[in-house]
């Protein structure tokens, strides 16, 4: 599958107005012996993209071929917090299970795009003044299925408050809190259930057995909540706390209609 030339081209273009105006960032993303040209600027997107040159990329290379340092162009996306076209990537069909080395220096040939973009967020340029773009490639590339490791330090993007779609009541949305701790995955409701439905009477039994339908946990607070290696789909898990939460809700307040 190729590339969407079009948007590359804008990139390289608003790349081009960004330096000319006196933009650091899209400074560094250029060669420094000379004023900004428009060619520098989409040798730059091009170099971010993985690929060797601005032609190689108009030449249509499939999407996953290798480039620089052996990466495929979602890894390069990610590496500086390209969000647009890291999603743009996985939408028209990129490997997201595609591995190389780190970006720096030798090492496993283990690293993802998901592992790169982590490393990116702290070792590149500028990368202090993206980190909302670097959360939101981290979370495409975790929606698309992969895995969280331990080859680059990546909590500092993904802990978080997540809206999930689902409501306990109108008006009362379902959020989970997402938590690194060490080599696992803190995945909990914030304790939203219990304060949507209250405590009566033998509510923490109720919960107790509607998260054991589900093979689930729930805390004597009434907190929600899964801890699993970082090695786990995290999309699913957040998705199955949520699915626990709203079961807990529901079975609490079958007490109160009991009652």
């Amino acid at each position: 599958m190729d590339l969407d030339l079009d948007q590359a081209r804008r990139q390289a273009k608003e790349l081009l107005r960004s330096a000319k105006s006196g933009d650091a960032r899209a400074l560094a993303r250029l060669r420094s012996d000379r004023t900004p040209r428009l060619a520098d600027a989409q040798a730059g997107v091009a170099r971010e993209l993985g690929f060797p040159s601005w032609p190689a990329l108009v030449a249509g290379v499939p999407i996953d071929t290798r480039g620089l340092g052996d990466g495929t162009a979602l890894h390069y996306a990610g590496l500086w917090g390209q969000a647009g076209t890291l999603r743009l990537l996985i939408d028209r069909g990129a490997d997201v299970g595609a591995v190389t080395g780190p970006p720096a220096g030798d090492g496993e040939q283990e690293w993802t795009a998901l592992d790169w973009t982590a490393w990116g967020s702290v070792e590149t340029t500028g990368a202090a003044e993206r980190q909302a773009a670097y959360r939101e490639c981290v979370a495409a590339l975790l929606g698309a299925g992969v895995r969280i490791s331990e080859r680059a330090p990546i909590g500092h993007l993904i802990d978080e408050i997540r809206e999930t779609g689902r409501d306990y009541l109108p008006g009362k949305p379902v959020r989970v809190r997402v938590r690194l701790r060490g080599p696992n995955v803190d995945v909990d409701d914030l304790g939203g259930a219990v304060a949507a439905a209250g405590v009566p009477p033998g509510w923490l039994d109720a919960a107790r057995r509607a998260v054991a339908a589900l093979d689930w946990n729930v805390r004597r607070s009434g907190v929600v909540f899964m801890q699993a290696p970082r090695g786990r789909a995290l999309e699913w898990i957040i998705s199955r706390t949520a699915e626990a939460s709203v079961a807990v809700c529901d079975a609490i307040l079958q007490l109160s209609d009991e009652g």
